[in-house]
């Protein structure tokens, strides 16, 4: 009994064992390690052409998800500029669906400038040119314009110009004591302030009598004209310079935000397919091999048991 007990036991291990051994194999040659990276987890929709989105978030709206892109662009912007093809964001795609516009407010910009001008003038007197100047100008620059206002403290002048001209210099000279009128006792030239006189004319004046009984005077004292000519410079003219300055404006127009909207596109259905896995496949047939195992050992048994009887 023990010998039959023995082979029964041994038939059941070696059939559990073919049972087993597909399983293990199966496993082995059909699961290899897989890392798996969601590449669609951080990347988001590309900007549409040069323009970049203010904003970007989903909705979820009757069970479909909503991609929103908003965009804060000049009037002169067409919105199909904005529009993009299908989209793709974290394993959903989406297509266009609508738009929404708002006009958004303007703003105006103030800043104070100030600005220089010039005029030609023949004084260079502040209050002379500050009532021959204008008190206000306008401006126009950049989109800024307003009225600036003179300020007469900061005039300044400089000479535009000069001239030269000559002028005539006269001057007299008295000589006395002279021993007789004679001309060429009195010098031809004089100088005056850096000028050159000549001898115009002379007046005598007989001083005294000469004791000798002759009666002629003692002496004489002339009174010489002497005349030349100067030479010098003046200013013709002036160039003022006045400063202006104010406040001034621009206005800046309002720009327009756009809010497209995409919607998602459903993933088209999967047809569902009977399939037998090879897994089982193979573990059906070790069964069978095992349970065909098994039932030839009983039948050995069996053989053997009869013989023993014998």
């Amino acid at each position: 009994m023990n010998h039959r007990k023995a082979c029964l036991t041994a038939a059941l291990l070696t059939a559990i064992m073919i049972t087993a051994a597909p399983t293990v194999c199966g496993e082995e040659s059909s699961q290899p390690e897989v890392s798996i990276i969601d590449i669609t987890e951080d990347i988001m929709p590309e900007p549409a052409g040069e323009y970049l989105p203010t904003k970007i978030w989903t909705e979820e709206e009757d069970g479909f998800h909503l991609l929103k892109k908003t965009f804060v662009v000049d009037a002169s912007v067409s919105p199909s500029e904005l529009m993009e093809g299908d989209i793709t964001r974290r394993g959903i795609f989406y297509q266009y669906l609508e738009m929404y516009k708002e006009e958004l407010p303007g703003s105006t910009e103030t800043k104070t400038v100030s600005q220089k001008e010039t005029i030609a003038t023949s004084s260079k007197d502040q209050n002379t040119i500050a009532a021959q100047a204008e008190q206000t100008i306008s401006y126009e620059q950049d989109g800024f314009s307003g009225t600036l206002t003179l300020d007469t403290a900061g005039i300044t002048t400089e000479e535009s110009g000069r001239q030269s001209y000559s002028y005539t210099i006269n001057d007299s000279r008295e000589y006395t004591g002279l021993a007789s009128n004679d001309p060429y006792l009195v010098p031809k030239e004089v100088n005056k302030n850096g000028a050159t006189l000549s001898l115009q004319d002379i007046q005598w004046t007989p001083t005294g009598v000469k004791p000798d009984g002759s009666g002629l005077p003692a002496s004489y004292t002339a009174t010489a004209s002497y005349s030349g000519k100067g030479w010098g410079s003046k200013v013709t003219g002036y160039t003022a310079t006045l400063p202006y300055s104010g406040e001034v404006t621009r206005e800046i127009p309002g720009k327009v935000q756009y809010t497209l909207v995409y919607e998602e596109i459903p993933p088209e259905p999967v047809e569902e397919k009977d399939t037998v896995s090879p897994l089982l496949v193979s573990g059906g047939i070790a069964l069978a091999g095992a349970a065909g195992l098994a039932g030839w050992n009983l039948q050995a048994l069996k053989r053997r048991k009869e013989v023993d009887f014998e």
